[in-house]
């Protein structure tokens, strides 16, 4: 009797979970007490959300739709209503030095059950393969099988400078605050990012990014000289293994956009 009760329990949390198609990453809590940090927490759901946003078989909500939860008092089911979403995420990340703590929850929406909750360490020069494991993690847990490509892109996670993925996050911070003043510093830091890692990809996207937001202030035909276009992966390296066809010369349109568009023709 017993086994057929576990056996029971395990049929029926599966088809719970096979019911989660749909998730939505909440802002992940900044447990080191600076708000200064928040750039770092604020970047690292970004690129979480990124990461599980490749895995065409999960619906993932937009960075604009979950920020208005950071901080939130509010019950999970009510978020997972409000969003349209099976699954949360959520979790908190503490940054100490060159190591980061992350600890990560999947939840059930409807019942607000708990599906799997992990804890990590890293060092920092090790946060994209981390992100990577998570966004793993995830899809088996919600019953999702990955494609050998998604499973490569997963899988192979090349080495970020710390201080390149800082400049990054910063940049990225910056961004996000959807003001001439972020875009124009977030470019600086994209920038810098580049100079300190100049095959980091992207850091070229975000930068690609940054200068598509200034277009809103200045003429593309003013900014559009001034992009960079993220070089070619190498042939065999992690990062092509990572990215695919999925580079961010391809991934991102605006990277198209402003490697394309020529100065005489652009509107």
């Amino acid at each position: 009797m017993l086994v057929i009760a576990i056996m029971v329990v395990r049929r029926n949390a599966s088809r719970q979970r096979a019911r989660i198609k749909s998730i939505a990453v909440l802002p992940l809590a900044n447990l080191s007490g600076d708000p200064e940090q928040d750039y770092f927490s604020d970047g690292m759901t970004d690129e979480v959300i990124h990461t599980l946003a490749q895995i065409p078989a999960l619906r993932i909500t937009s960075r604009t739709s979950i920020m208005q939860y950071k901080g939130t008092r509010k019950p999970i089911p009510q978020i997972a209503r409000e969003l349209n979403v099976d699954g949360i995420v959520e979790g908190s990340i503490l940054r100490f030095g060159d190591r980061v703590r992350i600890s990560v929850d999947l939840i059930q929406g409807a019942t607000d059950q708990h599906l799997w909750t992990a804890s990590y360490e890293r060092d920092l020069r090790d946060i994209v393969a981390l992100q990577d494991e998570v966004a793993r993690e995830v899809a088996h847990e919600v019953n999702i099988t990955l494609t050998d490509p998604e499973h490569k892109r997963l899988a192979h996670a090349e080495a970020v400078d710390p201080a390149a993925r800082e400049s990054y996050l910063r940049g990225r911070f910056f961004l996000s605050k959807a003001t001439e003043e972020g875009a124009r510093k977030s470019v600086e830091y994209f920038e810098t990012s580049i100079r300190q890692q100049p095959r980091y990809a992207q850091a070229y996207a975000g930068l690609a990014q940054a200068y598509q937001e200034l277009a809103f202030y200045d003429s593309p035909r003013a900014v559009a000289p001034k992009a960079k276009l993220a070089p070619a992966p190498i042939s065999g390296s992690p990062e092509q293994a990572r990215f695919g066809s999925h580079h961010p010369r391809t991934r991102h349109p605006e990277v198209a956009f402003f490697a394309v568009c020529p100065v005489a023709g652009c509107p």
